[in-house]
């Protein structure tokens, strides 16, 4: 179902239910915006919306988007508007079937501290790669290894691997180009197999919705001995522990931005400011003081 088609069957059925004018033209206002972004991403169908999705939307309006009137950035409030229309928009579509689960499940509003600071501990890590199938062990290296989105990840072919130069061609929706990233070479030799195992030209099968399924079923398997119960257990958890490594490894705010295909600083900015608790105690312990 075309998310365009969906929109207005959730803005015909807020008219329908007697609210009032201002939350009508609200919701309306709200949907435009979102419809817009989903097009601009390359998103057109209700079944490519996830919780990663609807968390990067929400961080775009936080640290990209401008308010028409001064030119700054939006209030808490207004992003807590935004997040009032996305959620009852959210429950629309699991009610009416479009989806089986919750979009904005996780997601805090109008801050997003809380949900997007989990990530995965090493041990996490490798219980997750040394139990999974040998596909989706591929497809987790790589998304950790190059901080991947789930929509990049499953949607590479074997054209886009370079094995003699360990680089990769990701393919960026929002911006509509190709970027060339490197992997590193302890992940060479274990792809070269796999590929050769491969026939088809997509390096992977399934969808996103099916890796978001697999992924929970393995980890609830070790919930209680490895804390997975306390994590909202998403593949993009693999983006955001790239990122808080790089970060924590003093890696540079720029190469994390081109390695994320983020289209401005603010985005990458977001993920120094969420760690800036860890990056606390490294001042403790490193930080020159008279």
């Amino acid at each position: 179902m075309y998310i365009e088609g969906v929109i207005k069957q959730f803005l015909r059925n807020r008219r329908a239910s007697g609210l009032a004018d201002k939350t009508i033209e609200l919701s309306e206002y709200v949907m435009r915006d979102f419809s817009r972004y989903c097009i601009n991403t390359g998103i057109i169908m209700v079944n490519e919306l996830d919780e990663a999705f609807i968390e990067e939307y929400f961080v775009y309006l936080k640290y990209e988007k401008t308010n028409q009137k001064h030119g700054g950035r939006l209030s808490d409030n207004t992003l807590a508007n935004y997040f009032k229309v996305i959620s009852v928009f959210a429950k629309f579509i699991q009610r009416r079937s479009f989806l089986s689960f919750d979009i904005t499940q996780g997601i805090s509003a109008p801050s997003l501290s809380n949900g997007i600071k989990q990530t995965f501990s090493m041990e996490q890590l490798r219980y997750i790669i040394n139990n999974s199938r040998e596909d989706y062990r591929t497809l987790f290296r790589l998304m950790l290894n190059l901080g991947l989105r789930i929509s990049e990840g499953i949607s590479l072919k074997r054209s886009d691997i370079h094995l003699d130069e360990c680089m990769i061609e990701v393919y960026r929706k929002k911006v509509r180009k190709y970027d060339l990233l490197p992997f590193s070479q302890e992940l060479r030799d274990d792809l070269a197999c796999y590929l050769d195992k491969q026939e088809q030209e997509n390096l992977f099968t399934f969808k996103a919705d099916t890796v978001r399924r697999y992924l929970r079923r393995l980890c609830e398997g070790a919930e209680d001995k490895l804390g997975f119960a306390s994590l909202s257990i998403k593949p993009h958890l693999f983006r955001h522990t790239f990122a808080k490594h790089w970060i924590m490894s003093e890696g540079d705010a720029f190469s994390l931005q081109r390695m994320l295909g983020h289209s401005s600083p603010h985005m990458t900015s977001h993920y120094v400011n969420l760690f800036s608790t860890d990056l606390a105690k490294k001042h403790k312990k490193h930080a020159i003081i008279i």
